[in-house]
């Protein structure tokens, strides 16, 4: 998984950066479709991440949902949850069918403060299937 340097300058989004340190809650969803690549998002929720990070002691999480829209490859959600189980409770048997698996990814992140970045989602269906 890949953290900016807490110390790293991020420039040109100094003043989206204030605005994400303004939001309040532990749930934030950061969303922003249809760019394409070469916007310098990533970096910023890397670096916003790199400041919260501290409040999810389950730790930090950073998948690539395949939705670059030059090489689109989207990864099936199950897929996703899958690996996420793993990562978050590799002790678990993990499930076949997708419902199932639904279930458990919904109930071990509802146990957990893990800070999940989204990358390159294809849509916002596919984010919202991998929210707790």
């Amino acid at each position: 998984m890949s953290l900016l340097n807490p110390g790293h300058r991020l420039f040109g989004r100094a003043r989206e950066l204030q605005q994400l340190r303004s939001l309040q809650g532990n749930d934030i969803l950061i969303q922003a479709t249809g760019l394409g690549g070469g916007f310098g998002l990533t970096s910023l929720a890397r670096a916003f991440a790199a400041e919260k990070i501290g409040k999810f002691p389950d730790g930090f999480i950073e998948v690539n949902l395949g939705g670059d829209p030059r090489h689109p490859r989207p990864v099936p959600v199950v897929d996703i949850q899958r690996k996420i189980l793993g990562l978050l409770a590799p002790e678990l048997n993990r499930p076949e069918d997708p419902k199932s698996v639904r279930q458990h990814y919904r109930a071990t992140l509802s146990n957990k403060h893990a800070l999940l970045l989204l990358d390159d989602a294809v849509s916002t269906t596919q984010v919202h299937q991998l929210l707790p």
